[in-house]
């Protein structure tokens, strides 16, 4: 079963690296655009047979080792490999 995993800034976390990005687009030209966020993409590939446990272990793997949860959020979504 695959899992996408989504990891944000907290809304009240900066976020440089968004930030940049929209200075520069605005800078280049691109005046219409307000703001770039910037935010992590991960996929992971369990071996189970029971969806809820496999969700369980991605929301687990998320909490603990792809996000900080003092900045960050994150999002557990399955997906059809």
């Amino acid at each position: 079963m695959d899992f996408e995993i989504i990891v944000q800034p907290k809304k009240e976390v900066l976020d440089p690296e968004g930030r940049t990005i929209t200075e520069t687009l605005q800078r280049i030209g691109f005046s219409n655009l307000e703001k770039v966020e910037v935010s992590k993409r991960y996929v992971i590939s369990l071996e189970h047979s029971d969806l809820a446990e496999a969700e369980k272990e991605a929301r687990v793997i998320a909490s603990a080792h792809l996000s900080n949860p003092v900045a960050e959020t994150y999002e557990v979504h399955r997906v059809e490999s």
